[in-house]
């Protein structure tokens, strides 16, 4: 298996693999192979996510709290990889990857995937941070300074990437003071749990302040930063190194355009979003550790240079941005379901108090259910949509309502012709190794995302994105 490690090795850990004993390695192999494949999964995300805190964070109470969630002992620490998100980017990480592995290759892949996994989960924190971007909301009064560090953060992270070498600390400094005006809780989908779980830290430590727990962005930035500069150096080393450090440059750029670039084609809109959504980089990493296992690395090469891998990569990012955007379930509809849908919408319009559609639609689409989950936690929070980029400025509601439903129809169109598209190019990758897995993995990019997005998004089941 490829050795990938981050650039900021904690000299402790080369101490400690020096003085392993054979006893503490058998203890070790026993674990492995009695633990199922999400437990063996999870440990060892786990582990590499605990240093990754240890090394990337500022000396902080935010650091501490981590730590503690992190904690194996900890009671709490189910809720709490749930709440950063790691559980689920390793059961994504499981379920695209497969299990049908022993277990220890199963540790040996997640040892492997753990710098992504781990900087995927740093990810969601300037993800939360963007909430509220796209549209302000009522009594949003950090509206400005989050649209000015999410602009600092993208542009000085997507120069980091481009070769300026800087380290996260240092191209941070000067945001901290405004980082920290900022509630981590309120910046999230579950503010009420984040507060909840920074109860039971003070429970243990009476010291801990719960504003500096809660108002504690920027040691949560340096690391979801520093964990991205690390992913794309040790990717160096890696056959689909230049595809993994293409895509993580793309989504700053990108994600940076499309907040803030209110005259692109639709078209542009749609391109940009298909790399913003981190589906390129991620898959092409697992994808490299899985033809190692499997013993077909080598082959990577010639399926990079004739560009079959890379469309293959780009066709299932452009159906999860649509799915992201959608949801399945409308996705799925047939036309005259669809026109139902608007014409039932425009009804509902003529009786509104309110010209403006984000407003419209938060007061409307939360009745449709898991039909327009992915609308309604959009416009809920603010975040982007290409389904209602520029939309405000269509002149009506009306107006908003049909090109809302001539998107509708168009995305749905395109979603369909894709998924063809995708399947023959993974047809043609699983006749060229000779083995379909990774072409499953792959699909199953697309198919995990398909069958979260059937339900509402603030249920387990349908909360979660992979740089959404």
């Amino acid at each position: 298996m490829i050795e990938t490690r981050p650039i900021h090795q904690d000299k402790r850990r080369s101490s400690q693999s020096q003085i392993e004993t054979l006893e503490t390695a058998a203890i070790r192999d026993v674990t492995v192979a009695t633990s199922s494949p999400l437990a063996l999964a999870l440990d060892q995300t786990i582990s590499y996510l605990a240093e990754c805190v240890d090394s990337y964070m500022p000396s902080s109470l935010t650091r501490d709290f981590y730590l503690w969630g992190l904690n194996p002992t900890n009671p709490q620490r189910d809720l709490w990889l749930q709440v950063i998100g790691t559980k689920q980017i390793v059961q994504f990480a499981l379920q695209c990857m497969g299990d049908d592995y022993s277990p220890e290759q199963i540790a040996e892949l997640f040892r492997y995937a753990a710098p992504m996994n781990a900087y995927l989960t740093f990810e969601v924190i300037s993800d939360n941070v963007a909430f509220g971007l796209t549209d302000r909301l009522p009594n949003d009064d950090t509206y400005f300074l989050r649209a000015h560090l999410m602009h600092t953060f993208n542009q000085r992270l997507s120069k980091a990437l481009a070769g300026e070498g800087m380290h996260a600390q240092r191209a941070l400094a000067n945001e901290q003071p405004i980082a920290n005006r900022i509630s981590a809780f309120n910046q999230s989908l579950s503010p009420i749990v984040h507060a909840l779980l920074a109860e039971a830290y003070r429970r243990e430590h009476p010291q801990a302040s719960m504003n500096e727990l809660e108002y504690a962005l920027y040691p949560m930035l340096v690391a979801n930063f520093q964990s991205c500069v690390d992913v794309h150096a040790v990717s160096s080393s890696l056959y689909v190194g230049k595809l993994v450090q293409r895509g993580l440059y793309q989504r700053y750029r990108t994600a940076d355009r499309v907040l803030y670039d209110h005259e692109m084609e639709l078209s542009r809109v749609m391109s940009a979003s298909t790399y913003s959504i981190l589906i390129i980089p991620v898959i092409a990493y697992y994808m490299e550790g899985v033809a190692s296992i499997m013993g077909v690395r080598d082959q990577l090469p010639e399926l990079l240079r004739d560009g079959l891998m890379f469309r293959a990569l780009y066709e299932a990012a452009r159906l999860t941005r649509l799915l992201n955007d959608m949801g399945t379930q409308v996705i799925r509809q047939q036309p005259e379901q669809r026109e139902h849908l608007i014409a039932e919408l425009r009804m509902k319009a003529r009786g509104a108090r309110t010209n403006n559609i984000h407003a419209f639609l938060r007061e409307t689409t939360s009745e449709y259910g898991a039909l327009l989950t992915r609308i309604t936690k959009d416009v809920k929070h603010g975040e982007f949509n290409m389904m209602l980029y520029n939309l405000r400025h269509a002149g009506s509601l009306d107006a908003a309502l049909l090109m809302f439903g001539e998107r509708l129809h168009t995305f749905s169109a395109l979603y369909e012709r894709g998924y063809a598209r995708m399947w023959s190019y993974l047809q043609q990758l699983s006749e060229r190794i000779g083995d379909d897995r990774l072409s499953k993995l792959i699909a199953t990019s697309v198919i995990f995302h398909e069958k979260m997005y059937m339900h509402e998004y603030h249920k387990a089941q349908g909360e979660f994105a992979v740089g959404g």
